[in-house]
């Protein structure tokens, strides 16, 4: 992945059925973020893996046996890391169209919500007339937990107001202020 002047290392951690377990962005290739990728990744699902299949970086090598110990068999077959990278693909698609990103923080806020929405509409093991018939509610659902993200929001940003024309000893009119509030968030 490349910013405006860097390039930026993503680590991604999928499970057997190619869902994904944890992203991770880097400055670096070595060593070290590799194991910082894989504590992270093993403190999310809290389960050591028995194997771990990655491309032929000589910094996993160590990495692996570091991070898991010995118990964990580490796979570099060229074919074997097929899945990753197939499923690395959706994710390069997607932010080559948008020219890159102006900063790391950007990237990391895309990475981690695309994967979050791709796995939420994904309907694996399903025929087409299935999909078609379970889109409709998927994105109902979707848009259903947005409206409550952004009323939640909302809802801080104004809290954050309020408490700052008190702390400012402006006239703060609470009703009022609430029914607007209440007024934006039903669409009136």
């Amino acid at each position: 992945m490349v910013l405006l002047a860097c390039a930026l290392w993503v680590y991604r951690a999928i499970d057997k059925d190619g869902d994904l377990v944890d992203v991770y962005l880097s400055d670096t290739r070595d060593q070290a973020a590799a194991e910082a990728f894989f504590k992270q990744a093993e403190k999310t699902t809290s389960i050591t893996p028995l194997q771990v299949t990655t491309d032929k970086e000589p910094a996993l090598y160590p990495t692996s046996k570091n991070t898991f110990g010995v118990s964990t068999t580490h796979r570099d077959v060229k074919y074997l890391n097929n899945k990753l990278e197939q499923n690395h693909r959706a994710i390069k698609s997607r932010y080559r169209v948008m020219k890159n990103f102006k900063d790391s923080w950007s990237a990391i806020i895309f990475c981690t919500a695309f994967e979050e929405i791709r796995k939420f509409f994904r309907m694996k093991r399903k025929t087409r007339s299935q999909c078609r018939r379970l889109i409709a509610s998927r994105i109902c659902d979707f848009n259903t937990i947005m409206n409550l993200t952004l009323y939640t929001r909302r809802a801080q940003v104004n809290r954050e107001i309020e408490i700052y024309l008190i702390i400012e000893g402006l006239n703060f009119d609470r009703t009022a202020f609430t029914k607007r509030i209440i007024g934006e968030a039903s669409g009136a």
